[in-house]
Formats: C-alpha cells, structure tokens, sequence
C-alpha cells in the first residue's frame, strides 16, 4: 500500500476498503467512509471566503473528516484545546468562522464574508505564553511532514501492524500527530474514541494496540486490570505532555514488561527527543533534530521547526558530548501540574 508521502497531498491514496479507524467493538471504518464525511465538511464550508476556520470536534474520525476538507479547500484550520471561554476568545482573534462542537454538535456560526491574508499554515494550535495566555503557533505542511517522518523513522518498526489508541486529546500537537496523522499517513488504524480507562482497550483483545498515553495515566494504574491480558494486547507504549516519574515507569514495567517510550517536545517544536528511563534519564534527539545550550537553555534546530535557525525554549538543560540532555525546570513561571501547563 503506498503512504501519503505528504499532508498536503490530494488524499487519493487508499482504496475505498482501507481500515482508516475502528470502533472499541469491534467495526471497520473504511477510506470510503471517511471520504464520505470530508464531503459532507466540504459542503458545510463550502463558499466561505475567510482563510481560516476553526475547528473543535471530540470525535477522532469527525475531527479528521472536517480538517481533511478544510486542507481541501485550500484553508487553515485553527484548532483549539479546549472550548472554554478563554480559548474560544483567542480563536475568534484569528478566524471569523468556527465549525464542529463549539458550545452545539456541527454547529456553523461568523461572518462568511470577512475576508483574511491567505495564509501557508496548514493549521493553528494554541499554547500557554509565559504569561499563561493561549498563544497561536502555526504550523505548516511541511513541518508537519517533517515530524511524521521523524516518528516513523524512529519508530515506524515497532508499532507495525497496531492500531493506535490514546488518553489524550487530539487538539494539541502531541495527540493530533500521534493519535491521528501519524498512523493516517502510513496507513495504520486508529481507535474512534478516547481511551478513559485502561481497561476498555480490554475490549478488542485480538487487536494489538500502539498507547498513547499520559504520565497520569501512567502514574495511576488501577490494581483490577488483568495486566497479562494487557501485556498481550498493547505492543507500545507513549507518554509526552510532562515527565514521567522514574517509580511510575519502573512500576509500569514491573506490571505489563513494557517500556514507556517517552517524548520531549512543545507545540512549537514538535516533537524533540525521546528517552526510555529503564535505560537513561537523558533524551536523545531524533534523527534530523539538533540542540545545543545557551545561556542555560534547550535550543532546538529541526525540519519540524525551521531548520534554517534556532529555537530557544524557556527549558533549562545541560547537554552531554554526545548530544543527549538533560532538563533542569523553567527560566519562566509556567509549571505543569498533571500534565497542565499552569502559570
């Protein structure tokens, strides 16, 4: 089967009966199933001349539906993390337009007719500045693309013939490549849910499973799971979003013999570099990433970014000889508190 070799592609890759997502009980959602429902986010969207729309569904294979056929149309979407007041505000500050679950399910409201600077991105995620405000941070296809290609280089081997389930939300960028467009592009499945509990991936034991998870998910194992039952349905297993402690992942592999994979990044950089505590406290970065310090601080040149110049991050860190680093906390005031980042 051939992969869509970029995001920004037509889409016409798959034949009508590929697996694109299945259902916990057990029901394939094919290409042509999702094709149909792009068509439907088409007609929604179709004749709006704003560049940019925003987007919030809690739905994976819905969310998918409607981005595909804004990147059809030639627009960005901008996507939230959330639909609280707050949030909405800084998508109105970008988009007249916003279409899927804001405070209605498919709701369609703005002005269609207010017209913007077309723009390259290909999406607008939202993150917390230093001020703990949402700050939108572009992203293109390219840098998209870019990302994909680290994490199947990486890992592409190892989750191989699993479908992909996950904890986290799909609206910020460590669920949306994960959960989402990494296994679209190589023509893996992915779950049409949210995990909530650990035991509903239970459900579908003849599938082998790619978690990914977060560290509070990870840290808080229920003690009624059948973990030999889990061990034999999950193959991988992902944390990002916060540090997973050192006892939750020697605990974790204690009760399942599995290894979390954890990875560093941010919404602005993607993801960076990734670390098994099992064998090193260190990250390493992914092939094509480069770091270095200055004056105390992570800086990042990658594909996923700009490879042209650095990245500075508010992350202290101390970085080996041989390129892995450390991470010693924040120059600024946000903290994360359960994987929130909180000013």
């Amino acid at each position: 089967m051939d992969n869509l070799r970029s995001l920004a592609t037509d889409l016409e890759t798959f034949k009508d009966t590929h697996v694109v997502a299945k259902t916990l009980a057990g029901k394939n959602i094919l290409w042509a199933d999702l094709c149909q429902r792009v068509a439907y986010w088409q007609a929604e969207i179709e004749g709006i001349s704003t560049s940019r729309i925003g987007l919030y569904h809690s739905n994976p294979v819905e969310f998918l539906a409607a981005l595909l056929a804004i990147w059809r149309q030639g627009k960005t979407a901008v996507i939230p993390a959330n639909t609280l007041d707050e949030m909405v505000a800084a998508v109105k500050t970008k988009t007249s337009v916003l279409i899927g679950e804001f405070g209605g399910d498919n709701v369609r409201f703005g002005d269609t007719s207010c017209d913007q600077d077309l723009a390259e991105s290909a999406l607008i995620l939202f993150t917390s500045g230093s001020s703990g405000q949402p700050k939108a941070v572009p992203k293109s296809f390219v840098q998209l693309d870019a990302e994909l290609e680290m994490l199947e280089e990486r890992w592409g081997v190892s989750v191989c013939g699993s479908a992909f389930a996950g904890t986290v939300s799909h609206h910020h960028m460590y669920g949306l490549p994960f959960r989402l467009l990494w296994p679209l592009v190589h023509g893996r499945p992915f779950l049409d849910r949210d995990i909530v509990y650990l035991e509903q991936i239970l459900q579908r034991k003849a599938q082998s499973f790619t978690l990914i998870a977060s560290p509070a998910h990870l840290e808080n194992l229920p003690d009624s799971l059948d973990w030999s039952l889990f061990s034999q349905t999950v193959g991988a297993v992902f944390s990002a979003g916060a540090a997973l402690s050192p006892v939750a992942a020697r605990q974790f592999f204690k009760v399942t013999d599995i290894s979390v994979e954890e990875v560093y990044g941010s919404t602005e950089s993607g993801a960076v570099a990734w670390r098994n505590q099992l064998q090193s406290e260190l990250w390493q970065p992914l092939e094509r990433v480069r770091v270095k310090a200055e004056d105390g601080k992570l800086c990042i040149r990658s594909a996923a970014v700009n490879d042209q110049q650095w990245l500075i991050t508010d992350d202290l860190c101390t970085v080996a000889k041989d390129g892995r680093f450390s991470l010693n906390g924040r120059s600024d005031r946000i903290i994360k508190v359960g994987g929130k980042r909180v000013s």
